[in-house]
């Protein structure tokens, strides 16, 4: 069975990593203007509050998430949030976005709450029939990386 891969995002996949947000945001319905752009290189340049990873199938890119990392006093110190995530359309519905966080890993437990705190963010800050999908029932602390 293929699954994904995930590696760090480099300057060199700067231009992939760029072409893959604006289709993100298109279809998000919030097109990425040139400060959005500006910042694609910035974190594929190694910006430490916004790790930013690319998904591969084969060999091939698949998508990117990137993560948005913080402090928290009442979550109790480091937290942080999957700011964006997206799987190319034709990798869509394979069931792959639970099976990479269903894992016993303390790290994949940890992305997997972050997971939690991006959707209910993303429901927050743009209610749209594309995003309502993602909305968590009830936000808590208990989703936030600690």
């Amino acid at each position: 069975m293929s699954s994904l891969t995930t590696r760090r995002a480099t300057p060199a996949d700067t231009d992939l990593f760029l072409q893959m947000c604006r289709d993100f945001h298109l279809e998000d319905g919030s097109p990425l203007d040139a400060a959005g752009e500006a910042t694609i290189a910035h974190i594929c340049a190694g910006e430490a509050l916004a790790p930013a990873f690319l998904l591969e199938h084969e060999g091939a890119p698949a998508g990117f998430f990137v993560l948005t990392l913080g402090y928290s006093v009442e979550n109790g110190g480091t937290d942080g949030f999957i700011d964006d995530i997206y799987l190319i359309p034709a990798l869509r519905g394979r069931g792959w976005a639970g099976k990479r966080w269903d894992s016993p890993s303390p790290r994949r437990a940890r992305l997997a709450s972050a997971s939690c705190c991006w959707r209910w963010r993303r429901i927050m800050n743009a209610p749209t029939a594309s995003t309502e999908k993602w909305a968590s029932p009830t936000p808590s602390a208990a989703c936030c990386v600690r």
